[in-house]
């Protein structure tokens, strides 16, 4: 690869910490997850580190990836991209 391998692997590394942070933020803040989700009117199920779930009566409406900042709506289908933070906003607003 030449002179370029370096610099893909400071990329490779940027991200890889990059989505680390984001998991651990948003973590750390499970608890504040839960109670927007039932403020809401939501449930919240953590599948995996990598991967939650948002339900509402039993039908999955949402799901959530904190290493990616991005969530998406499955009535729509679409992918929308944030922080946690403004994710648990939408959560406590009840807009998912």
């Amino acid at each position: 690869m030449g002179d370029m391998k370096e610099v893909f692997d400071a990329m490779k590394e940027h991200r890889k910490m990059t989505r680390r942070q984001n998991i651990e933020a948003a973590d750390s803040q499970f608890d504040q997850f839960l109670e927007a989700a039932a403020i809401g009117g939501y449930s919240l199920t953590k599948r995996s580190e990598f991967h939650w779930n948002v339900y509402r009566d039993g039908v999955c409406v949402a799901q959530y990836w904190p290493s990616a900042n991005k969530w998406q709506i499955m009535k729509t289908g679409r992918v929308q991209h944030g922080d946690h933070e403004s994710f648990r906003v939408r959560l406590k607003a009840g807009r998912i």
